[in-house]
């Protein structure tokens, strides 16, 4: 992308009028045979157990998730870029 002149930024989205990312993800789970293992019809939100349990680890360590997802200052450096 760089030859023709782009620039690939996974910067988020500081301002609510300004570009970003957004910097959102989704995750699912299949075994071999394709069910979706995040899903149960037999609960009342359709959620699995197991996708419970993986949507409280990501709380328990969103810490220290956050060294690796979450954007440093110089993510913002454009923003203050003259002229």
């Amino acid at each position: 992308m760089h030859k023709l002149g782009y620039t690939v930024t996974c910067m988020s989205k500081p301002l609510a009028d300004m570009s970003g990312s957004g910097a959102h993800l989704h995750h699912s789970l299949w075994d071999m045979t394709g069910y979706n293992l995040f899903a149960d019809a037999n609960q009342s939100d359709g959620i699995s157990d197991l996708a419970r349990w993986f949507i409280g680890g990501q709380l328990k360590f969103a810490t220290t998730l956050s060294i690796f997802i979450n954007s440093t200052v110089n993510s913002y450096k454009s923003l203050f870029k003259k002229g």
